[in-house]
């Protein structure tokens, strides 16, 4: 059986997690017909803001805290390693699932692995969060960006695409981009994706020296395309995604820079540029398929 988890964090200043974290809860119990094994990891939530999570879920979803000495997202993502089993499924608590998710996710990673012959990774396809009206404003300029997105990769694809085809509080159907091709080489940073074991083993655990959030995605995808992994996009598997509002308010989204200098000790100046540019993917890629 195919586990499922939700990284959640929440404390008593700032306990909006909770109700995204409960709202993808039940996306995930309504959307999902495969058999799956839910679990919540409580990355170092306050007691108060933990106890308040633990006495609304639902019977039969799992929480465990995480008990790792350092308090960090990677160390949060490395409980998570600590307890798959097999294959697997990360999700963040902003996040929404959409019918038939799983399905798609397990058989593609199945199916990549034998392909390519090696460990695989599969990211999914984002589409915007649906949110109540009332809340769309304080995010109104996260889903003008996310729109070009779709809309760019619509016309790679030749599928017809209108602005403004993507209501805020509608849950998306993927119907825009159904005849898109299943999956594509371009996956990159993972912070919401599909593993198995066999990975794990083969690129290792999150760089704990990423101890804020941020760049550590792109640490791990970098690592496994240079193990030989494959990192892989899902045009099929279609998951809403505010992101940026998992773990801390938007006031403290600059704590990322810690990160930042952490990824150029390990990395370089150039592979930052690299990155933020959007070639490294490009040329990591490249040099995978001449090995």
């Amino acid at each position: 059986m195919i586990q499922v988890f939700i990284l959640h964090w929440a404390d008593d200043e700032y306990r909006t997690p909770i109700w995204f974290t409960l709202r993808a809860i039940k996306s995930i119990q309504e959307k999902t017909s495969e058999p799956y094994e839910l679990i919540v990891v409580d990355n170092y939530s306050s007691q108060g803001a933990y106890e308040e999570l633990k006495g609304q879920l639902p019977e039969g979803v799992e929480l465990v805290k995480n008990d790792r000495s350092l308090r960090s997202v990677a160390s949060g993502r490395n409980k998570v390693l600590d307890l798959a089993s097999g294959s697997f499924v990360l999700l963040h608590p902003d996040v929404l699932v959409t019918r038939g998710w799983l399905r798609n996710f397990r058989r593609e990673l199945e199916w990549a692995e034998e392909y390519f012959d090696a460990p695989a990774v599969i990211t999914p396809t984002y589409v915007p969060y649906p949110l109540p009206s009332t809340m769309f404003n304080r995010y109104k300029a996260h889903y003008a960006i996310q729109e070009e997105k779709l809309a760019s990769f619509a016309q790679a694809c030749g599928v017809p695409f209108k602005k403004n085809e993507i209501i805020c509080y509608r849950p998306y159907t993927g119907s825009i981009l159904r005849s898109a091709t299943a999956i594509t080489d371009d996956g990159n940073q993972l912070m919401i994706f599909i593993a198995s074991k066999r990975f794990i083993d083969v690129v290792g655990p999150w760089d704990e020296s990423f101890t804020a959030r941020d760049y550590d995605d792109c640490d791990w995808g970098i690592r496994a395309l240079m193990a030989g992994c494959k990192n892989l996009q899902s045009h099929t598997t279609f998951i809403h995604h505010l992101q940026g509002h998992s773990y801390v308010p938007s006031s403290q989204l600059a704590s990322n820079f810690p990160n930042q200098q952490t990824f150029i000790a390990k990395w370089g100046q150039q592979m930052l540029n690299d990155l933020t540019d959007g070639s490294l993917w490009i040329r990591l890629h490249d040099q995978a398929e001449k090995r």
